[in-house]
């Protein structure tokens, strides 16, 4: 690994996206009746035919560890461990933990369902603080991974993984490969590594092997048998990390080879994937088209900002960082529901076996599912929404929102072999231990208002390498107490190797606004940020002049609640994505990134 994480509780992010990681925290974190609710579907069996209320829990608890590692909060931690304890005493005789009745296991989302507590398992042992309970969940993960085992793969009695589900090529049961290569790095035990090749063996996908076809050229996601972008981001994911245990480059190569196939073809300028439903679908291309279908799901931002984060640490190349730093500040914090909207337009489909659904009344979620770019509103439906006991209901992106909040927070600071690098410009604190010294780091930056970011470092003698990121909007200039310094990039960074005492490193970037032309239409951006017109400040669908430069200025605007909005020459004003068309209760909101140009 050529990046690693800053240890748990020293790190901790400030500003809006700071803020956002408390709110998520008191709003959704700090409710034990949410954790036994997910929990209890274990218990209760509740998944018929093809449903997934057993992935509930696994990602809201995910979602609450990272968080928790931005915080430390104690009660916080006693919630999470309660939980885990929990669901594992509803794991059964034989090792099975599934939220699926025994006639319709291995079927539908049964396997995905237990990969997902397994994996909230897995990161409940990133903070256990007992080794005896530590010890009592590695026990339980492995009796569960055993059970799978003796039920799924070659053999007689045996279904073949691919046959555990008829659902999109089986890529939701094959992401089952994470957990035995974790558990395998965990473990040794080497049944859990044959098991993971057993799995890389199938291709992944019926009747279409993905990992031979990232090496075709000309051959993307959209045009491959099964499109669907989440469980195939996450075979990719876990088929890099089985390709470091087993020091075989070709599959690294392949999730490499995935990642940027992904880019080119997908990637939106607010970093969303998949303008069509949940699909794979050239969005990079037809982004500027009004879906027929609400897309650039929230899960697949997730998911894909989770595969980059261990693309970054693997690779060392901050192409990722910036390509996570894209999702962050558009797709993941424009999904917030921040100004604690009740969400009553967004339908929450119940299917009926005869045809059509209902939609009942539902609770208010903190993430929405499906973000529009052009001449729409935000919350029209609830991503994987299922009903559960008691009233209560859930949706799949409101579970896993919160697990990418903290994958911003992990990835904004990170630890290298002989030093630090400063991956997002935006108020931290962090601290680390070099030769038994303390070093701590603050970093004063706010992009949504200027370019100047100010990094305070306490170094106590100590000599480490500090690489500050190179964006792709901005080459900054650069000052180490006062001084000048020469900008010398090495994959993306700039690395200043010194010893350190009490010292000031400024960047100053310019951030100029940039238009970005497709389709006739164009959009705008100011570093990362992506800004979009609100029916709140005027129609959304007027057209605007092309020009060769588009003069602005920043304004206050008390009007909405915003982070950044700009007028135009023209008298348009434009706000910063993320808190675009945020009222989400009122039918007429609405919001267009891509605005159509006068012909």
């Amino acid at each position: 690994m050529y990046f690693s994480s800053i240890e748990s509780g020293k790190l901790t992010l400030g500003g809006y996206p700071g803020s956002l990681i408390k709110m998520i925290i008191e709003q959704e974190y700090l409710d034990k009746d949410k954790y036994h609710l997910f929990a209890s579907q274990f218990k209760l069996h509740s998944d018929l035919k093809g449903s997934w209320r057993g992935e509930f829990w696994g990602k809201f608890i995910r979602g609450a560890i990272e968080c928790y590692k931005a915080c430390k909060n104690e009660r916080l931690y006693k919630i999470i461990e309660d939980s885990v304890f929990e669901i594992i005493g509803y794991m059964e005789e034989d090792g099975t933990l599934s939220s699926y009745e025994k006639e319709y296991r291995l079927t539908g989302w049964d396997i995905w369902g237990r990969k997902y507590a397994m994996l909230g398992l897995l990161s409940y042992l990133d903070i256990a603080k007992s080794k005896a309970k530590k010890r009592k969940v590695l026990h339980s993960l492995k009796r569960q991974a055993n059970s799978i085992i003796e039920h799924v793969g070659r053999g007689k009695n045996k279904k073949g993984i691919l046959e555990t589900s008829n659902i999109y090529g089986s890529l939701n049961s094959a992401s089952l490969l994470g957990v035995y290569v974790l558990l395998y790095s965990l473990t040794g035990i080497k049944k859990y590594l044959s098991f993971a090749k057993y799995i890389v063996s199938t291709g992944l996908c019926v009747k279409d092997n993905i990992i031979k076809n990232t090496f075709k050229e000309g051959s993307y996601p959209y045009q491959w048998k099964s499109t669907k972008a989440y469980e195939m981001i996450e075979c990719f994911q876990w088929l890099l990390h089985y390709g470091l245990v087993t020091n075989d480059d070709y599959y690294v190569q392949s999730a490499v080879n995935f990642a940027h196939k992904v880019y080119e073809s997908e990637f939106t300028i607010i970093g969303g994937l998949g303008s069509e439903s949940e699909f794979f679908n050239h969005s990079s291309s037809n982004q500027t088209s009004v879906p027929s279908k609400p897309g650039l799901e929230t899960c697949v931002t997730v998911s894909f900002m989770s595969f980059c984060n261990d693309l970054l640490k693997v690779t060392g190349d901050s192409f990722y960082a910036s390509l996570i730093e894209t999702m962050s500040y558009n797709a993941l914090f424009g999904a917030t529901n921040d100004e604690d909207q009740e969400m009553d337009l967004a339908e929450g489909r119940v299917w009926k076996e005869e045809g059509g659904y209902d939609t009942p009344h539902h609770e208010k979620f903190f993430f929405d599912s499906y973000t529009p770019l052009v001449n729409d509103r935000r919350a029209k439906l609830v991503g994987g929404y299922m009903l559960l006991q008691n009233g209560r209901s859930y949706g799949c992106c409101a579970a896993n929102g919160g697990y990418g909040l903290g994958l911003v927070r992990d990835f904004a600071f990170l630890k290298k072999e002989n030093g630090f690098a400063v991956n997002f410009y935006n108020d931290f604190k962090a601290s680390s231990i070099i030769s038994d010294k303390n070093v701590s780091f603050s970093l004063k930056a706010n992009l949504f208002k200027n370019g100047k970011a100010k990094l305070k470092i306490k170094g106590n003698g100590q000599r480490f390498c500090l690489g500050l990121r190179i964006p792709s909007w901005g080459v900054p200039k650069i000052t180490i107490n006062g001084q000048t310094i020469e900008i010398k990039e090495e994959k993306g960074y700039l690395n200043i190797d010194r010893i350190w005492a009490d010292d000031l490193v400024c960047l100053d970037f310019l951030m100029p606004l940039q238009a970005h032309y497709l389709n006739n239409k164009v959009a705008f951006t100011r570093g990362p940020i992506v800004l979009s017109r609100d029916e709140r400040m005027g129609e959304v669908s007027l057209p605007i002049e092309r020009k060769a430069n588009y003069k602005y200025k920043l304004i206050k605007n008390d009007s909405i609640k915003n982070n950044e909005t700009i007028v135009l020459e023209n008298g348009f004003k434009l706000c910063d994505f993320a808190s675009s068309a945020k009222n989400m209760d009122d039918a007429k909101s609405k919001l267009s990134v891509w605005i159509d140009i006068k012909k």
